[in-house]
């Protein structure tokens, strides 16, 4: 039985961006991008496509203190995990699940026809998708635990069976999943030594009534523990900056007709978790919002360009 992975993907990308007069110095980076700034293919090419902005029009201002950015970057060569038979069945019983396991060349899974409870896993990346889909949405008002338990919970949860990536820390509840009572429960979001980004970089728990876990999904892939490939030197921020609007490599509000890019990072691209790669590659990331006609926000902006080529 072929499991679907990205059927369950939820592309949720968070920025913190502040509007700010901005009376600190400025990165000297020009707003106007030349039409010749692209990615030279290689074997370190991303395709952002499924990305692409479609908003035409869109103006840019560039508003961001000097950033700290590495003088050098490494790039890490993605080492495929080794998913066993005896892996699947050991990883079922951290899980408590009763059921045999079902699997093809690149996927399986584990359902319990008792608990209802399910657990896909990517033979690709190694991500683990675990699920009680019934308890997401109880009857009645759940008994939900406080933000900083449900931290602990989720920490406690992936520690105990050895399912914590090394450097990450649980960092923010988020409590969106309502309904007529109010929080039906809570998804618990993680930070990491080393940033992530992309459509592969999803890391979260969600806990329900009685502070019960019924949901976890981790992709392990961790810069951390994989080999350096080499160190390079990143292309330049105005070159970047550049690239990201000629190639439209961002997501933005449909009614978007001005945006205001206050923040800049350098973190490293996850592909899809049914999909792999073969290296691990570090873009900049920026961040702002997002504002239509007349000057009203209308959302956060994201956009992504290569930091090496």
């Amino acid at each position: 039985m072929r499991i679907l992975i990205t059927s369950i993907l939820i592309c949720v990308i968070v920025t913190c961006a502040f509007l700010t007069g901005c009376a600190s110095p400025t990165a000297n980076i020009s707003d106007t991008p030349k039409q010749t700034a692209s990615a030279t293919s290689s074997k370190y090419t991303i395709n952002f496509s499924e990305m692409s902005g479609s908003v035409s029009n869109v103006t840019f201002e560039l508003s961001i203190p000097q950033p700290n950015l590495p003088d050098k970057v490494k790039i890490y060569k993605m080492v495929r995990p080794e998913i066993t038979t005896e892996y699947l069945v050991s990883l079922g019983v951290k899980f408590g699940l009763k059921g045999e396991v079902q699997q093809d060349n690149d996927a399986a899974s584990i359902q319990d026809k008792e608990s209802g409870a399910t657990l896909g896993i990517s033979k690709i990346t190694g991500t683990i998708d675990y699920k009680v889909s019934s308890k997401f949405y109880p009857k009645e008002k759940p008994n939900l635990p406080s933000d900083e338990e449900a931290k602990k919970i989720a920490m406690d949860f992936l520690s105990e069976r050895s399912l914590l990536p090394e450097g990450d820390v649980a960092s923010t509840v988020n409590r969106q999943a309502t309904t007529s009572y109010g929080t039906a429960h809570l998804l618990v979001s993680f930070t990491h030594a080393i940033d992530i980004t992309g459509p592969g970089a999803k890391h979260g728990v969600r806990i329900g009534n009685n502070g019960e876990v019924i949901a976890v999904f981790i992709n392990p892939t961790n810069p951390l523990n994989l080999p350096v490939q080499e160190i390079a030197t990143p292309k330049s921020i105005n070159a970047a900056y550049q690239e990201m609007q000629v190639s439209q490599n961002y997501l933005m509000s449909l009614k978007t007709q001005k945006v205001k890019v206050t923040t800049v990072k350098i973190a490293y691209w996850l592909e899809s978790v049914d999909k792999g790669q073969e290296y691990i590659v570090p873009v900049y990331v920026f961040g702002g919002q997002c504002f239509d006609n007349s000057g009203k926000q209308v959302g956060i902006f994201t956009g992504y360009a290569q930091a090496v080529d």
